[in-house]
């Protein structure tokens, strides 16, 4: 240990992420002590070269051991069509776990987390062109998450007409939601926080608000997504992230999935997805999952 800690110290000032490797042969347990020994002296972790290395899960042996800094990772991950750059940020925790976001919506990109056997693997689906993605991958939404009917509503006895994006309704803010907006960013010791000023009448909703978002990453791989905002007239604001998961990577299916609903009714909608305020039993239909079953088991009857 004592070896491999002055070599560390020796490869600090190196101008690479991964520095040069440590020949050496050490356990999971060997690492875990030396992490919390490099805690004390910065933003480090041992890490494989290639890949998120497995070594807090199980007790295996590596051979090349390198030295990765924690500090959230920034670079340009690509251009505006004015030039203007998208940043991306990667967050990395002391078992190697990762967490991308960026700018670009303040979007959450992708979370390489261990699977019960310590194999890592991407569990969020990323959108393959993240300008001209229309699904709202990963985004913040708002001024408001899901629809409003008729894209109007009414505040004091004053009605506001929204952008209708929806058909005659809005969804996620409109045409000026949130996800299609260039956030302006500061990177945190444990994740980044974005910061956005939404102005009066933006997407038709009043008011002035400032919008911040703080992801946070944590070494037992939480993720905590906190949101605030501030306005100077009464509006509504109600924002959420819209990741699509699948917990099994590329290996399976959504539908392969089994999930539980401890729930007896769902909430009835219009053709147009616009709750009625109804709500339905799901005793034998497919939206049944009171008792764990694949999702796919029922969806297509």
């Amino acid at each position: 240990c004592v070896s491999i800690i002055d070599d560390f110290f020796l490869m600090l000032d190196a101008p690479k992420n991964y520095l040069n490797p440590i020949y050496k042969s050490i356990s999971a347990k060997t690492i875990k002590i030396l992490n919390e020994l490099l805690g004390f002296y910065g933003n480090y972790i041992l890490v494989k070269k290639k890949g998120i290395s497995r070594y807090l899960a199980n007790d295996r042996i590596y051979d090349r051991i390198y030295i990765q800094d924690t500090q959230p990772n920034t670079q340009i991950i690509c251009n505006m069509p004015t030039g203007t750059p998208v940043y991306g940020f990667r967050l990395t925790n002391s078992i190697g776990a990762v967490v991308e976001l960026t700018n670009w919506g303040a979007r959450w990109l992708s979370a390489i987390v261990p699977d019960k056997h310590g194999e890592m693997a991407n569990v969020l689906v990323r959108p393959t062109d993240l300008l001209s993605d229309e699904f709202y991958m990963g985004a913040i939404v708002g001024r408001f998450a899901n629809r409003i009917g008729g894209a109007c509503l009414c505040i004091d006895g004053q009605t506001y007409e929204l952008e209708k994006n929806d058909g005659q309704n809005t969804n996620h803010g409109g045409f000026s939601g949130f996800d299609r907006m260039l956030w302006d960013w500061e990177v945190l010791d444990d994740g980044v926080r974005f910061t956005r000023l939404s102005p009066d009448e933006e997407g038709g909703y009043p008011g002035n608000v400032h919008v911040t978002v703080e992801y946070r990453w944590n070494d037992d791989n939480e993720l905590s997504i906190r949101y605030y905002g501030t306005t100077d007239r009464v509006t509504y604001l109600n924002l959420t992230n819209h990741a699509y998961f699948n917990l099994g990577g590329k290996g399976e299916k959504i539908t392969e999935h089994v999930l539980r609903i401890p729930s007896h009714t769902i909430l009835d909608t219009t053709p147009q997805f616009i709750p009625t305020g109804k709500r339905v039993k799901v005793d034998g239909t497919p939206f049944d999952f009171t008792s764990a079953k694949p999702i796919g088991q029922d969806l297509y009857t």
